[in-house]
């Protein structure tokens, strides 16, 4: 397979006058590409950056210019309708109303009446829509149907129900009113007048609004593809008539005051549907059963049961599905755990935290591109296997709150340059051996301590670190409290596994567990400040608090003196701070030359065709790509800040970093491992002439064999 890089280096953003501002701005930009890929989005958050995607694709699916046909009494339905929907909604209170109600214009030049869309990706794509920028071609003369309708954040009140519906029943495609305080009665989604009247559209997107009272009944458009309300206070059960929709793939009810039970429509049956987002809301019992011999659905990916009341046990047919997201944290579930990982093949991103599931994580794992894992919070016992060592995709690892774990960290664990983020406080986990030679050598502690706890008696650790930053969360018990001390006026008080306790001070306590860890009966299991009163045991504490003051002050200003002149003095200085900025985000540092921040995107040429080709086969080769896209960046310090589908977008210090990724990357894809498979389709198998070049007999033996194939 021969994946073309398109890369564009697009600018590069200098400001002279206003590097300050700019300079904030990509901080925030970083610290939300880290929240994104490590630290787990908020999941409305998530849903918001989903719904962005979803909406350039269901409006894009066209070739040119997508419009719909009115004729002139259409036309003249289609303005009064528009007209009631300004009266009916407040328009007068609008944010965005240019030419509203303008006898001389267009509704067409109404902003935010669409009545073409263009399918070209290059346009401008904002929160809510794609819209033709001034360089697409025009709508064409005939354009005069209202096609869509895209006032999102535009300050609406007032009923969906008060509006002529009907009279866009054949050309209305997209319908996005999302965060407004729009409301509607219950006959809207079911009476001729309402939603049933807009017979072709094919996106409903309301979230965040005031819409209220149940669902029941809904009479929803065949062609509707998606329908996103999530953050608004729609209750009752989950309508059957909506996951029955031939055509539905998204469907998104996040934030909602659904209740009663998940109907078993959702995993089985022929439909289309995709994602279904139902976290927040009062679905309450268990996941429901499936009747023997019912088909499983084939289409969803992604499955978001967060923060619900769900209880019982996680059914088998879970693994049976091709779930690459599955979110049921906060609900109620109980069970073992290990059915569903020793089972799901295709498993990216598994959130459970919050839950009551218990067992242990078992060795033969078969989740092996998992990159999310979350199980905090939950019963789990045992310790951890060695083949988490095998999952070289893993990102983010969140076990912590599970009492019942035991043990040490898997040696192999972490080895890979993926893991990010690793979560191991509050369970029973523990090195066998204290301080830094207990643990694993990706993990190392920080030259100053924290305070754990508060008040004066509180100890003072070192924090750890993963690969010396500050993604770990583990609790000294793992190291057995070495190198942990009290401040002044206190000394340490550690209890053993055997039930003894010593006293001393903080040197004494060092000397001491060095010569007691091997045993596991002198482990330490717990340590303590103390008062110190008179005796040997306090008696290192008698020298006066500002004596300390003056010498650390002193220190740090004779060190301060001696950076200053090697500054002055040394060129290779000025190199070195060059070379750590490099170390940070493009642009993170004001040391680098004038904010300069060279950005590249890429894309996978034809990915469409191949992955409506074959799906399993093109999964795999999208996992190959992706990693061979990071396991570049490093050399070139190179940061990603941003992945949609299968295109990149990267950010480089110089362009010159930006071109050598480029060169290096494109070479690694040439020589990767593809699957043979993959070049029985021609998009798959692009050849260029210098590569028909035969360098050898051998090479041209396989390029004409790769030809008859």
């Amino acid at each position: 397979m021969r994946v073309q890089l398109q890369a564009f280096l697009l600018s590069v953003l200098l400001l002279a006058t206003n590097c300050a501002s700019r300079q904030g701005a990509l901080e925030k930009q970083s610290l939300s590409a880290w929240r994104s890929h490590v630290v787990a989005q908020n999941p409305y958050e998530q849903a918001t950056a989903r719904r962005a995607s979803l909406r350039r694709q269901l409006l894009s699916s066209a070739d040119g210019i997508l419009t719909s046909s009115c004729d002139a009494q259409c036309q003249a339905d289609q303005r009064q309708a528009l007209t009631q929907l300004f009266n009916a909604w407040a328009g007068a209170g609008w944010t965005r109303r240019r030419n509203w109600l303008n006898s001389t214009a267009s509704v067409c030049q109404w902003e935010g009446v669409l009545c073409c869309l263009s399918s070209a990706l290059d346009g401008i794509v904002s929160d809510n829509v794609v819209l033709p920028d001034a360089g697409d071609p025009q709508c064409p003369d005939g354009a005069a149907g209202v096609v869509a309708l895209s006032l999102a954040s535009n300050n609406m009140t007032g009923d969906l129900g008060a509006v002529p519906w009907a009279a866009f029943s054949t050309t209305l495609l997209a319908l996005e009113l999302d965060d407004n305080s729009l409301s509607c009665s219950s006959s809207f989604w079911s009476a001729a007048g309402g939603l049933p009247a807009l017979a072709a559209l094919r996106l409903l997107s309301a979230g965040s609004n005031q819409l209220s009272g149940p669902l029941g009944g809904l009479r929803a458009p065949a062609n509707l593809s998606a329908v996103l309300l999530p953050g608004n206070r729609l209750g009752g059960p989950l309508p059957l008539e909506l996951l029955e929709l031939p055509g539905l793939q998204y469907l998104d009810l996040d934030s909602n005051q659904l209740s009663g039970s998940l109907p078993a429509a959702a995993f089985s049956g022929p439909g289309a549907l995709r994602t279904l987002h139902l976290a927040g809301n009062n679905l309450t019992g268990p996941l429901p059963g499936l009747p023997e011999g019912a088909a499983l659905s084939d289409s969803l990916t992604l499955l978001d049961l967060s923060s619900n009341q769900l209880s019982g046990s996680l059914p088998p047919y879970l693994a049976g599905l091709a779930l690459a997201y599955l979110g049921a944290a906060g609900n109620r579930l109980s069970g073992p755990v290990a059915p569903l990982l020793r089972a799901s093949w295709s498993l990216l991103h598994l959130d459970l935290r919050g839950n009551q599931l218990g067992g242990s994580i078992p060795e033969d794992l078969r989740c092996r591109h998992l990159e999310y894992l979350d199980l905090g919070s939950n019963q789990l016992s045992g310790s951890l296997p060695s083949s988490l060592s095998g999952l070289r995709d893993l990102e983010v690892l969140l076990l912590g709150g599970n009492a019942g774990l035991v043990g040490e960290l898997p040696a192999g664990l972490g080895q890979g340059a993926g893991l990010a983020f690793l979560n191991l406080r509050d369970t029973g986990m523990q090195a066998g051996v204290a301080g830094q030679a207990g643990l694993p050598e990706y993990i190392s502690f920080s030259e100053t301590t924290t305070s754990i706890g508060s008040g004066p008696g509180s100890l003072h650790c070192p924090q750890p670190l993963l690969r010396g930053q500050l993604h770990l969360e583990m609790s000294p018990y793992y190291w057995q409290f070495e190198g942990c001390n009290c401040g002044a006026g206190y000394i340490p008080n550690r209890t053993f596994a055997n039930g003894t306790t010593t006293n001393t001070s903080s040197s004494l306590l060092s000397s001491s567990s060095s010569t007691t860890s091997s045993s596991s009966s002198s482990r330490v299991v717990s340590m303590t400040c103390v008062a110190a009163g008179p005796g040997p045991g306090g008696r290192g504490l008698l020298v006066s608090w500002w004596v300390i003051v003056l010498v650390v002050v002193g220190g740090l200003a004779l060190s301060a003196a001696l950076l200053l002149l090697l500054w002055r003095l040394v060129p290779s200085v000025v190199r070195y701070r060059a070379a750590m900025a490099k170390r940070m985000p493009p642009g993170f540092s004001q040391r680098t030359r004038g904010c300069k921040v060279t950005l590249v995107l890429t894309d996978v040429e034809g990915s469409t065709e191949l992955w409506e080709w074959d799906t399993d086969l093109m999964a795999a080769a999208i996992d190959l790509h992706d990693h061979t896209l990071r396991s570049q960046m490093s050399k070139w310090y190179g940061y990603e800040v941003q992945t949609e589908g299968d295109a990149f977008l990267m950010a480089f210090h110089e362009p010159a970093d930006a071109v050598g990724w480029c060169i290096t990357t494109q070479l690694a894809l040439l020589n990767a491992d593809w699957d043979r498979e993959l070049f029985r389709h021609h998009k798959a198998c692009i050849e260029t002439h210098e590569s028909l070049q035969p360098t050898s007999a051998s090479h041209s033996s396989n390029v004409q064999g790769l030809a008859q194939g």
